[in-house]
This record gives structure tokens, C-alpha cells and sequence, in this order.
């Protein structure tokens, strides 16, 4: 496409849809290091999906939610006049490995992009006027005169000042995309309520929960003396697992020094990455522990008092 006229560049380039575009012009360096084309993988495809105009993600970790989002940001960037994307993190080390991707990213990208960069944390596409912005929560005030037309907060339930929220949610414009994802911290801080928002169907925001047994990469062979535990049966009858995912499950935790807490990293179900992360001032073993030990009770009645 060198040596066609830009009008006619940008009119293909919109016949695309937004993963045709990331799939046949974006590169990634996957698991094993390799620099291969960014073909989706089932979370991502799933998460693409799903998505409507307002999102809260909950995740386990490193499922490539961020990357996916990260992508579709720069993919409508590239392709959309006028466009303003914004991603947030809540530290300097996350935000570098941001800005990082992103310009490997656009050094391999195929085609010519008249790029510009304002400063080292935003971008800017020359010939459309696009603008895209990454940089950590509290380092710069939207919401005061700019229009955001993607929004993507990454780890927002480790925010320090949430209240950013607000000003970011004043700056958007009307038919903005907002992607707001996060492993659980606490299941009564900003990410929490917001995630319970959007689970409940009655606002504009959709949840979406990832647990980690939706990855197949997460197995491991299985060795020749492996007996389930009570544990991993009801695992297994619950969440349809196979003795692959087990063994990875077991060989996870043998390497965490509180195995129990396995949830917080890996949930299997948005109820449990909720009441157990975060700070709490009851035993957090046990709140593991809690829902593999109790059952319904038998009967529910009430007491009478006979004379």
C-alpha cells in the first residue's frame, strides 16, 4: 500500500474490523518469547466478544486481558480522525512496560505512520490527529477540556486515589469505549462496586469474569502417582476440570508460601476473588476454607414457642 494516496489507505483500512486489523497488521512477543502475528487466544476472542461500550473486567493473573485492550486502543487510533485514547496504571513500572509495548508495537507495524511523540508518555498520528496517552493515575488532570474517546484504567482496585474516576468519567465523550480491568483487591473498594454495578444488568456497565481454569495453556502432565485430594474432586465436579489443569493447580501452589491463598491470584469464581484479597481482619485461610466446608442446611424453619 506505499503508493497509494492516503484517502484511499484509510478507506480499506476502515473496511476491516477492529480484530481482522490487530491480527493481520500487529506483532507480539508471546509466552516463549517469540515475535509472532497477535492472533487472539480464547480469553482475549472471548473478552472481544462480549465487550459492550462500558466494561469492568475481573481477571486472574496475566490472562492478556491489557494487551488485548492495549491493542484495540491503538487499532482505533490508527484508524479513527480526531480520536483521544487514555490508559491509566497505577504505577511507573506497569505504565513503562505500557509504553514500552506500544512503541514495539508501532516499530513493527507494516505500514508507514507519520508519528509524533508530545512527550515520552503520548503519541500522536500526524495525518489523522489521533492521540493516545499512557501514563500513572494522578500524573496528569483529565477530564478538564480534554474529550476521551477510549478509556482503559489496568489494576484500577489498586488505584491510591479512585477519585480519578470521576473526572476521567466527565471527560468521555458520548459514544466512548471504557475498559476498566483489575485482579480483586478487597471486595468493598471502587473496582468492587463498580464490578457489582455492571453484574447487576440495571446500568450501562457489563461485567466480565475470568476465571483462571478458562486458560488451556494452564496444565501440566500429570505424574504417575497422582490422587486427587476431597478438595480437588469437588474441583473437578464443579468446574469440569481435567487432571492436567490439577497438576498445574498443585504445582502452583506447591510453590506459593500460603497455598491456600491460591484464590487471590487465580480465581475460580468472582465470589471468592472478592472476599478473600485484600486487607481483612478475619483469618483469610480460613475464608479459603469456608465454602468447601459448610453446607445448606437440611432443613429451615422457625422455633415456636408452645405453652
Amino acid at each position: 500500500m506505499g503508493n497509494v494516496s492516503q484517502e484511499a489507505r484509510e478507506k480499506y483500512l476502515k473496511t476491516m474490523t477492529d480484530r481482522q486489523f490487530i491480527e493481520y497488521f500487529f506483532m507480539i512477543v508471546d509466552k516463549r518469547r517469540q515475535e509472532v502475528p497477535f492472533l487472539f487466544n480464547d480469553v482475549q476472542a472471548r473478552l472481544f466478544r462480549e465487550m459492550a461500550d462500558w466494561n469492568i473486567v475481573l481477571k486472574y493473573r496475566k490472562p492478556g486481558v491489557s494487551v488485548m485492550i492495549q491493542s484495540l486502543m491503538l487499532a482505533r487510533c490508527l484508524r479513527r480522525r480526531n480520536y483521544n485514547a487514555v490508559v491509566l496504571s497505577f504505577d511507573k513500572e506497569s505504565t513503562q512496560r505500557m509504553l514500552e509495548r506500544t512503541n514495539w508495537m508501532l516499530t513493527k507495524f507494516p505500514l508507514e505512520v507519520g508519528l509524533e511523540r508530545e512527550s515520552k508518555n503520548e503519541f500522536k498520528i500526524k495525518e489523522i490527529n489521533s492521540k493516545l496517552f499512557i501514563g500513572v493515575a494522578g500524573s496528569r488532570a483529565f477530564g478538564r477540556g480534554e474529550d476521551i474517546d477510549f478509556l482503559h484504567l489496568t489494576e484500577f482496585s489498586w488505584f491510591e486515589d479512585p477519585d480519578i474516576f470521576t473526572g476521567l468519567m466527565e471527560a468521555l465523550t458520548p459514544d466512548a469505549t471504557v475498559f476498566i480491568e483489575s485482579t480483586a483487591n478487597g471486595p468493598s473498594n471502587a473496582f468492587a462496586r463498580l464490578y457489582r454495578l455492571g453484574k447487576s444488568g440495571k446500568t450501562k456497565w457489563k461485567s466480565h469474569f475470568f476465571p483462571w481454569w478458562i486458560d488451556i495453556e494452564l496444565q501440566k502432565d500429570v505424574p504417575a502417582d497422582f490422587v486427587h485430594t476431597e478438595e480437588e474432586k469437588l474441583l473437578k465436579v464443579t468446574y469440569n476440570l481435567t487432571n492436567r489443569q490439577l497438576a498445574w493447580r498443585r504445582w502452583k501452589m506447591d510453590g506459593m508460601l500460603e497455598p491456600e491463598l491460591f484464590v487471590v491470584e487465580y480465581p475460580s469464581n468472582d465470589q471468592e476473588a472478592f472476599y478473600i484479597s485484600g486487607d481483612c481482619i478475619f483469618d483469610k485461610i480460613a475464608l479459603a476454607n469456608y465454602d468447601k466446608t459448610v453446607s445448606e442446611p437440611a432443613y429451615v424453619g422457625e422455633l415456636m414457642n408452645v405453652v
